[in-house]
């Protein structure tokens, strides 16, 4: 069975933003107690934003920045 961070590191890899063998490479380097997805971010071009993005669309829906949006101060 997959963990959350298999499946997203599964995803990413899918969505052609890492390789499979950047996976394979980030599962093998775990050494320090970090994260599967920690070590794409410091060893491969991987933003947090393109994992988010990967995931809004994963869950079908729209992703969208905060800061890029005006809110109401009313609200």
């Amino acid at each position: 069975m997959f963990s959350n961070e298999d499946y997203l590191a599964e995803l990413l890899a899918e969505a052609g933003m890492v390789s499979h063998h950047e996976v394979t490479l980030a599962k093998n380097s775990l050494s320090d107690g970090g994260t599967v997805i920690e070590r794409l971010i410091a060893c491969t071009s991987l933003t947090q934003q393109e994992i988010a993005q990967t995931l809004a669309l994963n869950a079908g829906v729209p992703f969208i920045r905060l800061i890029d949006v005006s809110f109401d101060p009313s609200i």
